[in-house]
């Protein structure tokens, strides 16, 4: 039976392909305890079972499948990326794709998410001591988003433009892809607060709405870079600072 990309594939029962060897009785259960002389896999101080080999397997497998993802939806944005094309010279499989996720566009919202836990904390950039203005505090900002691989972001805003075209009929991705939004704004909220403690941001405004308008701006400026090949850093800071300053 051959499944095109674009299918559900919550019908379909799959054999995990990290437990490719292992007898059927043992396949698609939720772990695999082991047990020595009546001894379970339960370590003395916890009621929870460790994980074993298979389990830390699949985990890994699904970690780098996100790290694919991050890496290759930029490089032809999203409609033109294909599960082959994640997968390609991985070790990987669309076997093993299908497994942890049953869409392209479930694991497109993976990957969103994956990448909004790697840039946890960056806000805090702005509290260090140097930082003595609102010009200071976006380039250290910047800086710290960069380092974790959040530099050139500019890509990802086409790359989720083609999602939101792709799912326009579906509500539920619609809303989840919302709540990434949301997210989104609560962390430039958090950096918005940082500076207000140090008085450096107007206060005619809620940080709520500021953070709005700083990812409003930020994304505008992002489809600019992606569009022209446009040099946006100092843009992005001079666009900051006209928002923020009192």
């Amino acid at each position: 039976m051959t499944v095109s990309e674009g299918c559900r594939l919550s019908d379909y029962t799959f054999r995990d392909p990290d437990t490719v060897g292992l007898p059927v009785c043992f396949v698609n259960k939720p772990f695999f305890p082991t047990y020595s002389r009546g001894m379970s896999d339960r370590s003395p101080n916890s009621s929870t079972p460790k994980p074993n080999k298979f389990q830390l397997r699949r985990e890994a497998t699904h970690k780098e499948l996100l790290r694919l993802g991050i890496e290759r939806f930029p490089i032809k944005g999203y409609a033109a990326t294909s599960i082959s094309d994640i997968v390609e010279n991985s070790g990987l499989t669309r076997g093993a794709f299908y497994f942890h996720f049953e869409s392209k566009e479930e694991f497109f919202l993976a990957v969103l998410r994956e990448r909004a836990a790697r840039r946890e904390g960056w806000w805090e950039a702005a509290a260090k001591s140097d930082v003595s203005s609102i010009e200071d505090a976006v380039v250290a900002s910047l800086t710290a988003l960069e380092r974790v691989g959040e530099a050139g972001s500019f890509v990802w805003v086409p790359c989720m433009v083609e999602f939101a075209q792709a799912v326009r009929g579906n509500t539920d991705y619609q809303q989840e892809l919302h709540e990434i939004y949301l997210e989104w704004v609560r962390e430039l909220e958090n950096w918005v607060n940082v500076l207000a403690e140090r008085g450096l941001v107007r206060t005619d405004r809620s940080t709520t709405e500021l953070a709005a308008a700083i990812f409003a701006y930020g994304e505008g400026a992002e489809i600019h870079a992606a569009l022209y090949r446009a040099d946006i850093q100092q843009l992005l800071v001079d666009g900051v600072v006209r928002l923020l300053k009192p």
